[in-house]
């Protein structure tokens, strides 16, 4: 067993061939539009604004901070993992919130769970 620099794991043989991204990183821009939109469109009352969102260019404007804890959101970690990037909706959807860039901010998955719909 060889031992790695990297903390996250405990050995060489552990380490994975390719260090996961944020899942939408790797998808075309359509697709990361198109996806998300689907998900908003799902929660939202239907009064609310709906724009064509960039999941990406959310994390990029706000520099990759998350808006609730002011922490660095990492770019190297899987969306599923508690540190991962997603957007969240300032006013969420669920409440009469807008599928908009003004109402949307990046936030670590676990920050984001969190808030939940408050």
């Amino acid at each position: 067993m060889l031992h790695t620099d990297d903390p996250r794991y405990c050995s060489v043989e552990c380490t994975p061939l390719v260090i996961p991204v944020a899942a939408f990183i790797m998808r075309s821009a359509a697709a990361r539009i198109s996806s998300f939109r689907i998900q908003a469109e799902k929660r939202m009352w239907p009064t609310a604004a709906l724009e064509d969102v960039d999941p990406l260019e959310v994390l990029e404007e706000h520099g990759w901070i998350c808006h609730l804890c002011q922490h660095e959101i990492p770019k190297d970690v899987d969306h599923l993992d508690p540190l991962g990037a997603t957007v969240d909706h300032v006013k969420a959807l669920s409440r009469g919130g807008d599928h908009t860039y003004a109402n949307m901010r990046p936030a670590h998955r676990r920050c984001n769970s969190r808030k939940n719909a408050h």
